[in-house]
């Protein structure tokens, strides 16, 4: 009886051990299947994300492509020399020799087809767009937004919103060296014919200086027209502007508070500033194309603002002559001859000369050219020579050499004595 009930537990034992082993086999498969389902789905998700991804990618590139578009240059001095700098009756500044650099970089970022926003940082300060080598850390990192602005832009006109280039065109930056202003400009463009196009421009601009209210602060607007004829051998330009300015900063309040001025003083960098300006421009041009593109330009400047007295000035200075009177220093003119023509083309150049007289008060200073001498942008005259050649299609070099003095005497105690100086330029620029 016993054996009998060993016997039935043995074999109810291999039976439940049976029937567990099948049962694992069975689990197993199970879970094989779910894993592979799991699997499959992972595979399918991944796939999916990254054909969403690619899709999102190629979006994205085919609106960089069409929409966005980058441009900007990085140009090198690699000399500045001026030589021979008389500030005073036989005193003489040391000769000086630097090394500068100069960057920007522009994103325009297309809305439509007719809106679009603008951005451009570039190194240096308002007033001045290069950095010397070796200088203090806070000028190698300097970089300001000097163009930030909405432009709407159909076939014939075009609207601009924001700080951007001011619309006056003058023969070497001569009334514009500083050329971001905060406001709104409009303009055309229209055909006259087959071969000539008329562009008529606006502007209002806000030169603000730090005061409670808008309206307190500097205001400067005007219109510029310019015209272009092309016809088969020559081109024949001209243009005419007016810009009107008023209360603007002048000596006496400084500006933009200690970064271009000296503290103490409160006078500007370089050069001086009136209230009030109302410059009339002329110029015109006429290139020969078949003479090498022989272009003969000029330009006239007319402040008809009439002052009593000085502007406050800190260059004017009254001694044991007097004051000098500047009062009615308020004409300019350049004169310039070239040949050539730097298109982009690897091997164009460019050669010529201009002659450049600029009354005190011809040229709103602080935004003038401070090219063409150390220790002015007006009151000067003199002479300068430039050439240029296209080494590569985006890489320039440029040369401009200077002889620059003042018009008038500022020291009240030598009025005939007159400022005079040397300077010349290499530059390397690259644009893209």
């Amino acid at each position: 009886m016993f054996h009998s009930l060993k016997r039935i537990m043995l074999l109810a034992g291999v039976s439940i051990s049976g029937v567990l082993a099948a049962q694992e086999k069975v689990d197993v498969k199970v879970i094989d299947s779910i894993v592979e389902v799991k699997l499959k789905q992972q595979k399918e998700a991944d796939a999916k994300l990254n054909k969403e991804q690619t899709d999102l990618l190629d979006k994205l590139k085919t609106f960089a492509n069409q929409r966005i578009v980058l441009s900007g240059g990085l140009a090198v001095r690699v000399g500045e020399m001026d030589w021979d700098y008389e500030k005073s009756e036989d005193v003489y500044a040391p000769d000086h020799f630097r090394t500068r650099f100069g960057f920007n970089l522009q994103a325009q970022a297309k809305i439509s087809n007719n809106f679009s926003v603008t951005g451009r940082m570039r190194s240096g300060t308002l007033q001045f767009t290069w950095t010397d080598f070796g200088s203090e850390a806070e000028d190698k990192l300097h970089l300001i937004l000097d163009r930030a602005f909405f432009k709407y832009q159909s076939k014939q006109y075009w609207v601009t919103l924001g700080r951007n280039q001011q619309i006056w065109e003058s023969l070497g930056s001569l009334q514009f060296d500083v050329p971001a202003h905060d406001g709104i400009a409009m303009g055309a463009q229209y055909k006259l014919g087959k071969t000539t196009t008329f562009e008529p421009k606006l502007a209002y601009y806000i030169e603000r200086h730090g005061s409670s209210s808008v309206k307190n602060d500097g205001k400067m607007y005007g219109v510029m027209l310019k015209s272009m004829t092309d016809l088969e051998s020559t081109k024949i330009a001209g243009r005419a502007g007016l810009i009107v300015s008023n209360e603007l900063q002048d000596a006496s309040k400084g500006i933009h508070a200690g970064h271009y001025v000296n503290g103490s003083t409160g006078k500007y960098y370089s050069g001086d500033l009136a209230n009030d300006y109302n410059i009339l421009l002329l110029g015109t041009s006429i290139t020969f194309k078949k003479l090498k593109n022989l272009t003969i330009e000029g330009d006239f400047y007319q402040n008809l603002r009439k002052y009593d007295t000085n502007p406050l000035s800190w260059q004017i200075t009254t001694g044991t002559e007097g004051t000098p009177d500047f009062t009615d220093d308020r004409t300019g003119y350049t004169i310039s001859a070239w040949l050539g023509n730097t298109s982009g083309d690897k091997g164009a150049w460019k050669a010529g000369a201009y002659y450049i007289y600029l009354e005190k008060y011809a040229a709103q200073d602080f935004f003038s050219s401070y090219n063409h001498a150390t220790w002015t942008s007006t009151n000067m005259k003199g002479f300068e020579f430039f050439g240029a050649y296209q080494i590569l299609k985006n890489l320039e070099v440029y040369g401009r050499l200077f002889f620059m003095e003042d018009i008038k005497g500022y020291n009240g105690n030598d009025m005939d004595f007159t400022q005079h100086g040397n300077r010349f330029r290499l530059d390397l620029k690259f644009t893209f």
